[in-house]
């Protein structure tokens, strides 16, 4: 089944344009460059653009929405001695939607862990993800709990217990409200920074501490590729019975820890006890004023939290 945007067609693709803010962002944030290449997930239907940089053992990132792999760079350039692996989720950035993806949710985001951990190559020895991403990850490791390799987890996940969507984020999900929402809040640099402070991100936008450049980058992907109406109606099928239930998190076997900003509004410190504590020896760090995308606000910090986990689970 595809996840398309059938609702609203206002924003067309320039890959062109696109791809040049997203360089400009990068050399400003990672100081370099990364490669890109193409993976086809046949049994998904779609073709999945991956951003590759750095020489080491080899990390998997999976990013949350409406996003896309870039949004990582400010990570990655903390991150010397891994070869970091960045995908576009199926219908974000540059890669194309799922177009024969399950219906149920839940079912589809564990299926995309599973094809990457098959299809990506050098096997990434670690997993980072975020929000959507770290759903997707906990969905595929409550399906096959031996198979997902150590994660860290940046931020509140999606559908965890205690987690909730700002209420503008569950509105625009909404069909028939999508559309309307979508024209009061145009694809445009201010949008991109209402929305970050949206989850979390005013105090280190009021100290400067987040590069402008980056505010750029997400309004380009706002205004460039068919991201955000793709996933909006992707998060409009979620059913409550994709929602992961404590006792599943209790059968999660993979090492996994959280970096966890303070301010995240889809949870806060409460839940990221609960949650870290309903997964057997899951570690967490909060990251103090920090919002729903930490390594935004922490990139350094965020990159030890990466360095200090990945050391001990990838030995165990």
């Amino acid at each position: 089944m595809v996840f398309p945007d059938t609702e609203d067609a206002a924003v067309e693709m320039d890959a062109e344009r696109y791809r040049e803010i997203e360089a400009q962002y990068w050399h400003e944030v990672a100081g370099n460059l990364p490669d890109e290449r193409v993976v086809r997930l046949e049994g998904l239907g779609t073709d999945v653009r991956l951003l590759e940089i750095g020489e080491g053992q080899p990390l998997l990132f999976i990013h949350g929405g409406p996003n896309a792999g870039s949004t990582w760079a400010p990570l990655v350039g903390e991150l010397p001695g891994f070869r970091c692996i960045m995908i576009d989720r199926p219908g974000c950035g540059l890669s194309t939607p799922a177009r024969n993806a399950p219906k149920a949710v839940r079912r589809f985001m564990a299926d995309l862990v599973a094809a990457l951990l098959v299809e990506v190559e050098p096997s990434p020895v670690g997993l980072v993800a975020s929000s959507f991403g770290s759903f997707a990850v906990l969905s595929h490791a409550v399906a096959r709990p031996d198979t997902v390799p150590p994660t860290v987890h940046c931020g509140c996940p999606a559908l965890v217990p205690g987690s909730k969507a700002p209420l503008r984020f569950l509105l625009q999900s909404v069909p028939g409200l999508r559309s309307v929402l979508l024209r009061l809040e145009p694809p445009n640099l201010k949008t991109a920074k209402a929305t970050f402070r949206r989850i979390g991100h005013s105090k280190a936008m009021d100290a400067a501490s987040i590069p402008e450049i980056g505010f750029h980058w997400y309004a380009a992907l706002l205004e460039h590729t068919r991201t955000r109406e793709n996933d909006l109606a992707l998060f409009g099928r979620v059913r409550p019975r994709d929602a992961l239930s404590p006792s599943e998190l209790g059968r999660v076997s993979s090492p996994m820890s959280f970096f966890w900003g303070s301010d995240d509004t889809f949870g806060g410190p409460e839940t990221a006890r609960t949650l870290a504590e309903m997964i057997p020896g899951a570690g967490l760090e909060l990251s103090n004023d920090s919002g729903h995308l930490p390594w935004m606000d922490t990139p350094a910090a965020a990159a030890r939290h990466v360095q200090e986990f990945m050391a001990t689970a990838t030995r165990s």
